[in-house]
């Protein structure tokens, strides 16, 4: 068994605590609530940063941050929605054009780059798990590698024990990123002539 991030559960252990206290029973219930306020709230933030107004996007983020912490996903709202946002942009370019999703990355992941070190971690901790979870030619395990040489890839934990701005600055570096990402994918798949498929 599994919590929210995809990591095993110790035997007995039901991610909100085994109290055996009947009110966890209705959890799931006000998880898929919480999940899903946070994912609405989420792509509000996307669309205002999309248009420029990061201060927008920032009143959306608070709101969400507030949100409870999730005790049966073992998991605070706002981080889970981000990384999954994440997560869901990297495979979108995967599944359409594996010539494409780690090309559109390599612009990104350049240290020079002045987003937040945890956000950045992040990102790079999405492109390891499509590597892990997805399926990956030796070419692009090679590519991965070279991509992310010496640079930090965040665990899966680090945005959860954040909260407040804190949690919502790393949120918009990592909505920037992946925004930029997503743009990045498209214009390499239009590029790309019919003779190419």
């Amino acid at each position: 068994m599994t919590d929210a991030f995809g990591i095993p559960k110790r035997s007995g252990e039901s991610g909100a605590g085994d109290t055996g206290n009947p009110v966890h029973a209705a959890l799931p219930d006000q998880s898929s609530a919480m999940r899903e306020a946070a994912r609405n709230l989420l792509d509000k933030a996307v669309l205002a940063l999309e248009g420029g107004a990061t201060e927008k996007a920032l009143g959306y983020l608070r709101k969400a941050e507030r949100l409870p912490y999730d005790d049966h996903d073992a998991a605070s709202p706002l981080s889970l929605a981000a990384h999954m946002y994440a997560l869901r942009s990297v495979l979108d370019a995967y599944e359409i054009d594996r010539r494409v999703w780690l090309d559109a990355a390599d612009v990104l992941l350049d240290p020079m780059r002045t987003w937040n070190p945890l956000a950045m971690g992040d990102f790079r901790h999405v492109l390891t798990v499509v590597q892990h979870d997805y399926g990956t030619t030796a070419t692009e395990d090679r590519k991965l590698r070279a991509l992310i040489a010496g640079q930090k890839v965040g665990t899966i934990r680090e945005m959860q024990i954040l909260a407040g701005e804190e949690l919502c600055a790393v949120v918009v570096d990592l909505l920037e990123i992946v925004i930029e990402y997503s743009h990045e994918a498209d214009a390499l798949i239009d590029e790309r002539t019919p003779d190419d498929y």
